[in-house]
């Protein structure tokens, strides 16, 4: 009995042990599958969810770029209607019509006429659609933008070259897209230039925020790391779609380790611009393989420690083991919850780094340019000083202040933004004027202590954001506290953007025409000439001045000086005649310019023809540099004199130091003369220069009667419109 009773005992655990097994083995098998299944359908979520954000951010990038593109086109043929109404006037007063057109005539821009009689150029027209049509002329092969009116029974249009605003509208695509790039989500773009791709090559990388891969030639047959042709890939299919996803391998920046890629490339088919964005495998999967992990982890506890408690006791085992299975479950489900709550907290944080200003919770400049149409005006406040709060308190302090901002103009106002370091932006569904502005301008802020005052820029014109800029900057330029952009604003920039061009365009082919005024003595005999810089813009020779604020506010001032010193210097060793160049401060210790007159010095060996006339009226802030300077050129036998003496407040002590050998007497004080304070000026500044062995020269010799006193006080040479004006070298003996 004893033995079967050890039986019946031990057939219950023995059944139990092979039930445990195929537990083990089931419960394993099902809760892997479950877990792996549902976390590839997790998976997928992620990846569509990804590949929706990617496509949604590229397409905002491609509008913008179409954006520029139309603003660019826009803006160009309201510059060319306003010149071509200036050209019609200056075509009416012309004598003679037909000449007026060869002559306002070149490669990049030119005028023409259809009429019955006379047609010029030959040419044929078309048109181009962006948003509206435009007219393109096709003349010599070249495409042109054109703009053309009706003018009695003639039809006068002007062209300009197309290739040339394709190149203004890729800069300016090319800034926006790296205004957009931050940390490891960037955007680059290429351009497909060959569609039949011989020997593979079919493009080449414009832009992209890794320096190794600008300008990088494209090749289809070029594979990754793991063998994959996704350049091939992606290359066909935008022959057919606009877009497309492609996976390849490539260096993650932040990690430095060749990873998986999804990407969405996206072309803009008017210039074959290719634009594309992705996300790296690692962090799609960071964190869903760490809850996997965790999960497997507790789920492995779990079960061993339910089986051991099964063995030990049968039947609560059971009760026990139910338990726990449902306390598996809940567990389980708590993680996917847990999973589906990160996923939906890293859409949030991805949507709230585009559209939102991390420090302030503002929407950012991408949100701002999504809700600027849906509104009338625009404005745009600047922090007054901002940058001196930051150096003095330091970026903790001055980031207090940022929010402090940002929670007063919220109280204000409905639609804030945060669109710079320290620039706000503020939307409103109505017009403003002046008197709103000066009221918003006037109030006070006070932020931790500091008084916070504003520098405003607003508009109510079309374009919000551009115009409202400029209006910021022609108020921080003019040290005033608001400006409200106006139409003849527009119009004067869009005047001062064409003249900048045409400089450039001077600038870039050397343009820059030295002409030469011939210097006398008492005889009116030459004894030397004076360079004076002339520019070449539209076939006209003309004097620098009116473009001089220009030059130097768009930094093109060097470039000029040093074109013009070259030229100088190769007429004067031609002809071997004595030349004077002038010199501002800022040529002089300008280290390029500086260098450049050395080499010349040291390449034609004609030093002793050469004067450099120095501006008294400059400010030379470093007189010692400037000395330094005239010691070294000297020793090659150049001479120096004083410019406009008399025009300035200079110490007397400092220019002698200079060891000049002429000055040159102010033109102010020469076309006075006659005047006895002005004589007795000119008088003293002649004995002043006798008195210490340099010679003296008078410019705006106008007239004889100039002449005659000038050589009465004993002025050594003379130089004005009386004797010569200025010419260009083949002109001059």
């Amino acid at each position: 009995m004893k033995k079967y009773l050890n039986r019946i005992v031990y057939l219950p655990s023995l059944l139990f042990f092979i039930a445990v097994i195929l537990f083990t083995v089931f419960y394993y098998s099902y809760i892997k599958n479950v877990t792996t299944e549902e976390f590839n359908k997790a998976k997928e979520n992620i990846i569509k969810t990804q590949k929706k954000f990617l496509k949604i951010n590229i397409e905002s990038v491609v509008s913008g770029v179409n954006e520029i593109r139309i603003v660019t086109f826009n803006s160009s043929e309201y510059i060319l209607k306003n010149l071509l109404n200036i050209v019609i006037k200056n075509y009416e007063a012309a004598k003679n019509k037909k000449e007026f057109f060869k002559k306002h005539f070149n490669d990049k821009l030119f005028f023409y006429i259809i009429s019955k009689d006379y047609v010029f150029p030959s040419f044929y027209q078309t048109y181009i659609k962006i948003r509206n049509k435009h007219l393109i002329t096709v003349y010599n092969g070249k495409k042109y933008l054109s703009v053309e009116k009706k003018f009695g029974d003639k039809i006068i249009g002007v062209a300009f070259e197309l290739s040339a605003l394709d190149k203004i509208i890729k800069k300016e695509i090319i800034d926006y897209i790296a205004s957009l790039n931050h940390g490891k989500d960037y955007i680059a773009f290429s351009q497909i230039t060959n569609w039949d791709a011989p020997n593979g090559y079919f493009g080449k990388m414009i832009y992209h925020p890794l320096k190794e891969y600008m300008g990088m030639r494209l090749n289809i047959n070029k594979p990754d790391v793991k063998g994959n042709y996704f350049r091939k890939e992606y290359f066909e299919c935008l022959k057919e779609h606009n877009g497309c996803f492609v996976s390849y391998y490539f260096k993650n920046p932040q990690s430095g380790k060749i990873e998986k890629k999804l990407s969405y490339f996206r072309i803009y088919r008017p210039y074959n611009y290719v634009f594309v964005k992705g996300v790296y495998a690692s962090d799609i999967l960071q964190h869903l393989n760490f809850l996997k992990k965790q999960i497997f982890k507790r789920f492995y506890t779990i079960y061993f420690n339910t089986v051991l408690f099964l063995l030990f006791f049968t039947v609560i085992a059971i009760i026990v083991g139910k338990y726990l299975s449902d306390k598996i479950g809940q567990i389980m489900i708590k993680e996917y919850e847990k999973l589906e709550k990160g996923y939906k907290d890293s859409r949030k944080e991805l949507i709230e780094r585009i559209y939102y200003d991390k420090l302030t919770g503002l929407p950012s400049k991408v949100k701002l340019d999504e809700d600027k149409e849906k509104f009338k005006s625009l404005i745009l406040l600047d922090i007054d000083e901002f940058s001196n709060l930051n150096n003095l308190y330091g970026f903790e302090y001055g980031n207090e202040i940022l929010k402090c901002v940002a929670d007063y103009l919220k109280k204000r106002f409905l639609n804030v933004y945060r669109i710079g370091s320290d620039e706000f932006a503020i939307l409103l569904d109505r017009e403003i004027d002046e008197e709103y502005l000066k009221q918003l301008a006037d109030e006070e802020v006070e932020c931790n202590g500091a008084e916070i005052m504003f520098v405003l820029g607003a508009s109510n014109i079309k374009d919000l954001f551009v115009t409202a800029e400029s209006a910021l900057k022609k108020a921080v330029r003019s040290k005033m506290k608001y400006f409200l952009y106006e139409e003849e604003l527009k119009k004067i920039q869009k005047e001062k953007l064409e003249k900048l061009k045409k400089l450039r365009t001077a600038l870039q082919n050397e343009d820059v025409i030295p002409y030469y005024q011939a210097i006398v003595d008492k005889n009116e005999k030459i004894t030397k000439y004076e360079a004076l810089m002339r520019i070449k813009i539209d076939n006209q020779i003309l004097s620098p001045y009116s473009f001089m604020t220009l030059i130097k506010d768009a930094k093109l001032y060097d470039e000029f000086s040093k074109i013009m010193i070259k030229k100088v210097f190769k007429d004067a060793n031609i002809k071997k005649i004595p030349v004077s160049i002038n010199l501002s401060f800022s040529d002089i210790v300008h280290e390029e310019i500086r260098k450049l007159i050395l080499e010349l010095l040291e390449k034609y060996k004609i030093g002793d023809l050469i004067t450099f006339e120095i501006l008294e009226s400059e400010s030379i802030q470093n007189f010692k540099q400037v000395k330094e300077f005239i010691d070294e050129v000297k020793k090659y036998g150049v001479k120096i004199a004083i410019d406009d003496f008399g025009s300035g407040y200079s110490n007397l002590v400092n220019v002698l130091s200079l060891e000049p050998d002429y000055i040159k007497i102010d033109g102010t004080l020469v076309k006075n003369i006659e005047t006895p304070e002005y004589y007795e000026i000119v008088k003293l500044i002649n004995d002043f220069a006798k008195k210490f062995k340099i010679m003296t020269i008078a410019e705006f010799v106008e007239n004889e009667m100039f002449f005659k006193i000038l050589k009465e006080i004993g002025i050594d040479c003379f130089q004005g419109y009386y004797f010569y004006k200025p010419a260009p070298f083949d002109k001059i003996s």
